[in-house]
């Protein structure tokens, strides 16, 4: 998310740099996590809308609406700027596109006149048997013609760092003439938390020998309920954080931070940056929505397999009631449609056992992808 230019302004006063996008992924976290925990029903997120205060001047400053399909998958969010006066100016919109196993293959960007310099952008997403993401391709549109621009190449492996095992995911940055930019590094834990990311620079000397330098890194530590409590970089930045019953976060970096639920379908987070004594602080406010499970998720009067027990609290078994022994994958979504897991094999059995003790209360759906065949369950985990 963008800073808001009433924080600029401060800014230039003050002489403080303050890290706001710290703040948005965490809220987005921590809210995330609420939902799929405390919320039952079914819900899809509509809108959040981020203002700020200061010194008891409301300015509004930015909004992003969310449209979904009949089987609950995003197709378009947009995006707007917002002012002093409440009125929003359209910034841009995202369009998502879809492959025959549900994950985005393909992302359209498109911005309106004001920022019409940045034109138009397309993202490609070119995926492994497994289903991951090997490339991202990247155009923009040139006289109604989508032009190269560049692609990243990403690789999963799995190895020891410093005695560990660690899930281990490369990304290069290659141009449209072939020549490799610079490279990320991301060390994950064996529950898929980032623990480490490093960044590189493909660079040459005066004899044109070319070698990586390190740009940038940040570490990330977790407590027990995997919250992330605290976070350095190589810039000498440290982030704290500390958190409630609920996910929540109390503070950052020292400064208050409070929600308010008030009612199942709106939640406000405000933040007092620099403490409430400075009257300086921003709202975040998620709109959801009730909806009815698409048809995808009703299950068929015939059914392959069957997942027990259900509710669950550390194990379920998927079992195999019909024919799918040539099982491709199963996936795990939770309620607000993200990936939470995949599990890849070729030999189904007649039941699958399936740790779920590390998943917070709430519904999930598992799409069983086998045999030319599909199916959606879902189940309810609990404590």
């Amino acid at each position: 998310m963008k800073k808001s230019f009433i924080l600029l302004i401060l800014l230039l006063f003050t002489g403080r740099v303050y890290p706001e996008f710290e703040l948005d992924s965490v809220v987005d976290m921590s809210v995330r996590k609420y939902v799929s925990k405390n919320i039952s029903h079914l819900c899809r997120i509509d809108s959040i809308i981020i203002t700020s205060v200061n010194n008891g001047k409301l300015s509004f400053d930015n909004k992003t609406r969310f449209e979904f399909d009949s089987s609950a998958r995003l197709i378009k969010d947009y995006y707007f700027l917002g002012d002093n006066m409440g009125q929003w100016q359209f910034n841009y919109t995202t369009v998502y596109i879809y492959n025959d196993s549900v994950e985005v293959k393909e992302k359209i960007i498109a911005s309106n006149e004001y920022y019409s310099g940045k034109g138009i952008q397309k993202i490609d997403y070119i995926r492994n048997t497994d289903l991951n993401i090997e490339k991202d391709m990247y155009y923009t549109l040139v006289l109604d013609k989508w032009v190269f621009n560049f692609y990243d190449s990403i690789s999963f492996v799995r190895g020891f760092v410093n005695d560990t095992i660690r899930n281990i995911s490369t990304v290069y940055r290659i141009d449209s003439n072939g020549l490799v930019k610079d490279k990320q590094i991301f060390l994950h834990d064996t529950l898929g938390h980032l623990v480490f990311k490093e960044q590189f620079t493909w660079e040459a000397d005066y004899n044109n020998n070319y070698y990586w330098t390190v740009d940038y890194y940040e570490s990330y530590f977790y407590d027990n309920l995997y919250n992330m409590t605290y976070k350095s970089n190589s810039n000498s930045d440290n982030f704290f954080y500390t958190f409630d019953e609920n996910g929540f976060p109390n503070t950052f970096n020292s400064e208050p931070v409070e929600y308010e639920m008030q009612d199942s379908n709106k939640i406000i987070i405000t933040y007092y940056l620099w403490g409430k004594q400075y009257d300086f602080y921003k709202t975040y406010t998620y709109f959801y929505r009730k909806y009815s499970p698409p048809t995808e998720f009703i299950e068929k009067p015939v059914n392959e397999t069957e997942i027990f027990p259900n509710p669950a609290i550390n194990f379920i078994y998927i079992q195999n009631t019909g024919n799918l022994n040539l099982l491709q994958f199963i996936r795990i979504f939770d309620a607000s449609g993200n990936i939470i897991r995949t599990i890849n094999s070729t030999n189904f059995g007649e039941n699958m056992k399936i740790d779920i003790s590390d998943l917070p209360e709430g519904i999930y759906f598992v799409y069983i992808n086998g045999n030319k065949k599909s199916e959606w369950k879902n189940f309810v985990k609990i404590r």
